[in-house]
């Protein structure tokens, strides 16, 4: 559940990425400007992280009994999203341990 109340799954969070990137949700020119750094680490409502084929988006949140994050990895062509139902920070944690073991290449 977010902050606000609502509710998402997985899947929500995938199509939610899926039409980020296609330009059916906002213009990719636009997508681009928001992943582009503007203050350390951080785009238009995105975080940044990684340089070269390891660089994503993404954001996470969460509150006591809740957090998520989403990350996408544009050059990999990967999209990790973690769920949990226990404190944050344990989604970062837990696509952090995916994230360090995923194929470089593709």
């Amino acid at each position: 559940m977010a902050f606000g109340g609502a509710y998402a799954t997985a899947d929500d969070l995938f199509r939610f990425v899926r039409a980020l990137e296609s330009g059916k949700l906002i213009a990719k020119t636009t997508l681009a400007n928001a992943t582009t750094t503007h203050q350390e680490h951080y785009g238009y409502g995105f975080n940044l992280q990684g340089d070269g084929k390891l660089r994503y988006y993404g954001h996470a949140g969460g509150a006591p009994g809740r957090n998520g994050e989403v990350r996408v990895h544009p050059q990999l062509g990967y999209v990790v999203i973690g769920l949990t139902n226990l404190d944050p920070p344990l989604a970062e944690r837990m696509i952090d341990i995916f994230a360090n073991r995923m194929p470089l290449s593709q």
